[in-house]
């Protein structure tokens, strides 16, 4: 049951992407490079950010998989922490990016970013399908402000993060195609 649960999680975070991605393969390369301010994200650096954040959390499961059984089950807490962390991101408050994922980069390929994503995508794909149930509640996440979470919760998280920024890529293509007309206009 949890599995079913945490593979359709997976499987709709995905597809959203692929939509996304979609959308954005269909506008100008300048727009992906586009950035409203100096201090603001373009698509490059947005999706940057996404597959940094979702391979360094990878990378962290991983590491505490080897903890098996003696990782703790999460409980109410760790709900009742990830409810807030949700609806945080669902009222748009601006967090900065945590320190340990580093600054993002000013100059970015999007094609290598994307390849880079695809990749960490399979991994997580691959850690979805091989997690052994019995770890599937537990401890295995730690998200910088929400705490110890469970896989489920990670990629809930993932999905949540996903839709936070995917709207921030909308706004971005949408300002960048208009800019785009401006300075291409005769």
């Amino acid at each position: 049951m949890q599995k079913t649960k945490l593979l359709l999680t997976f499987n709709k975070l995905e597809a959203r992407r692929q939509a996304l991605l979609k959308k954005v393969e269909a506008c100008d390369e300048n727009v992906l490079y586009y950035k409203p301010a100096p201090e603001k994200w373009s698509v490059a650096q947005i999706c940057y950010h996404l597959h940094l954040s979702e391979t360094q959390s990878i990378n962290y499961v991983r590491k505490k998989m080897l903890g098996g059984d003696t990782l703790k089950k999460t409980g109410i807490a760790a709900e009742v922490r990830y409810s807030v962390l949700k609806l945080t991101l669902l009222s748009n408050y601006k967090f900065k990016a945590p320190k340990i994922l580093g600054d993002v980069p000013e100059n970015l390929n999007y094609r290598e970013v994307i390849t880079n994503w695809n990749e960490s995508r399979r991994q997580l794909q691959s850690l979805v399908e091989t997690m052994p149930d019995n770890l599937i509640d537990r401890e295995v996440y730690r998200h910088p402000r929400a705490g110890r979470l469970n896989l489920t919760q990670m990629v809930a998280f993932f999905q949540d993060h996903f839709d936070h920024h995917a709207s921030q890529v909308k706004r971005l293509l949408k300002a960048g195609q208009q800019m785009t007309k401006v300075t291409s206009s005769p």
